[in-house]
């Protein structure tokens, strides 16, 4: 074994195991099982390792590795009815918790020491607003104040 075959073999046991162990340990912390078994099934069909629509796909990409870029242009919705079903469920499925983690940031920017006599029902509406701020940036304000003014506000 040559003197760099023996660094690359050391620096592989030092360095990449520690770091797949630790990486692995932390997937399994963080993750449900449910979860993992989601995303183990979700990487089995992006690898088309299941049934027989997969099987027919995989022997028409005429190579071993390949991305879903290159898997979208063969796959006809009509013939291929449950692999366009499978495959939209998973591009759907959200398999990191970024969007959860987000939502407490957000939490902690709206409810601060100068907010802090906030009633909850306010929280809350605040919070979505802004989580979903994509969603609400597309509302004109013209058409709510709109609304508001059509009904009667008055106090009798």
């Amino acid at each position: 074994m040559s003197n760099e075959e023996a660094n690359f073999e050391c620096w592989k046991i030092n360095v990449y195991f520690k770091i797949m162990d630790c990486v692995i340990n932390g997937m399994k912390n963080r993750f449900s099982v449910e979860s993992l078994k989601i995303g183990v099934g979700v990487d089995n069909f992006i690898q088309l390792k299941y049934e027989a629509e997969m099987m027919v796909i995989k022997n028409m990409m005429n190579k071993e590795s390949f991305e879903i870029d290159d898997i979208i242009p063969i796959v006809d919705n009509n013939i291929f009815l449950n692999f366009c079903k499978l495959l939209q469920t998973a591009l759907t499925i959200p398999i990191s918790s970024a969007s959860c983690e987000r939502s407490f940031s957000v939490m902690r920017r709206i409810k601060n020491w100068i907010r802090n006599t906030m009633t909850n029902d306010r929280f809350t509406n605040l919070s979505i607003l802004h989580i979903e701020r994509d969603l609400s940036h597309v509302i004109e304000s013209e058409n709510v104040l709109n609304i508001f003014a059509e009904k009667d506000r008055r106090i009798s």
